[in-house]
C-alpha cells in the first residue's frame, strides 16, 4: 500500500477498502458517520492504495448477519417449542 494523498486511481473509484490493523487487514465501507475503527486507523484503497480521505465504519461480516437472521427466524422458534428431551 503506498498511501497516496491525491486519492483513488482506480476505475470506479473507491472499488474496495482496507483498514491494516496488528490482526491483520478490515474490510471497511464509507458511511454517513465515521465508525469507531476510523479514530483509530486510516482506510485504503485495496487495490491502488491511496488514502481514503471520508468517514467509513467496519463492513458487516455475511456469516454474522446470517447467524443472527436463521436465529431469529419462526422455523427455529416453532422447531426447539416442539421437542421434548426428557423422555416423559
Amino acid at each position: 500500500m503506498t498511501g497516496e494523498p491525491d486519492g483513488c486511481t482506480c476505475d470506479p473509484q473507491w472499488p474496495s477498502l482496507v483498514v491494516p490493523t496488528e490482526a491483520g487487514s478490515v474490510t471497511v465501507e464509507p458511511a454517513a458517520t465515521p465508525g469507531p475503527i476510523a479514530s483509530l486507523f486510516w482506510a485504503y484503497c485495496a487495490d491502488c492504495g491511496a488514502i481514503y480521505p471520508d468517514a467509513f465504519r467496519r463492513a458487516p461480516r455475511a456469516d454474522r448477519r446470517d447467524a443472527r437472521a436463521s436465529s431469529l427466524s419462526p422455523a427455529n422458534a416453532t422447531a426447539s417449542q416442539g421437542s421434548d428431551i426428557s423422555g416423559a
